[in-house]
C-alpha cells in the first residue's frame, strides 16, 4: 500500500428515521477513488464499488454502476462544467 493508498469505513444514516443506516467503504489510490455501500458490487467483480471517481486527461470523471448485471458503467460524468471558474452570478 502506498503512501496515497487509503481505506475509510463510514457509517451512512439513512434520512428516514424508519430505515436502518448502513457502512461505506471509501478507497483511494493513485488511479482514483471508489466507493462501496455496504452490499452492492458490480458484474464483473464480486465484492467491487459501484462507483468510481478519477481524473483522466485533466477532467474528473464519476463512473457509476447502477445495474450489478451490466459490465459496463450505467453512467459516466464529466465534472469539467462543474468547475468553480464557470461560476456565473445572477445578472
Amino acid at each position: 500500500m502506498s503512501k496515497n493508498d487509503q481505506k475509510i469505513t463510514a457509517t451512512l444514516f439513512d434520512s428516514e428515521k424508519d430505515h436502518e443506516s448502513g457502512n461505506v467503504t471509501i478507497e483511494t489510490s493513485s488511479s482514483g477513488i471508489s466507493i462501496r455501500p455496504h452490499g452492492t458490487g458490480t458484474k464483473t467483480c464480486e465484492g467491487g464499488s459501484p462507483i468510481w471517481i478519477e481524473r483522466q486527461n485533466g477532467e474528473i470523471r464519476i463512473y457509476v454502476w447502477a445495474d450489478i448485471n451490466q459490465e459496463d458503467p450505467t453512467h459516466v460524468i464529466s465534472l469539467n462544467n462543474a468547475k468553480e471558474e464557470f461560476y456565473k452570478e445572477k445578472e
